[in-house]
């Protein structure tokens, strides 16, 4: 998809460390937290993602320029959840 000069592509493994980026930017961004902070869970985050990734239990979107460079990212997570009277 393209949209002003951008373009969307599906996240790959290979882009486990622009997501992580993105994330604790975005944490930065929103504040409150101290940077140690945030590194900390980048490493389990990390972690996590690629787990996910790997397993299709999550998709990923980068926004790219003309030239390839990584301007936005996000993700989308499948969590399986069975039915019941609280979320009729």
């Amino acid at each position: 998809m393209r949209a002003r000069g951008y373009r969307l592509r599906a996240a790959r493994a290979s882009d486990l460390e622009t997501l992580v980026d993105h994330r604790h930017r975005m944490f930065l961004s929103i504040g409150g937290r101290a940077e140690e902070r945030i590194a900390a869970h980048d490493r389990r985050y990390r972690r996590w993602l690629l787990a996910r990734l790997r397993r299709g239990e999550l998709v990923g979107q980068i926004a790219e320029t003309r030239r390839g460079e990584a301007v936005g990212s996000g993700c989308i997570w499948y969590q399986p959840e069975q039915p019941r009277p609280e979320n009729a």
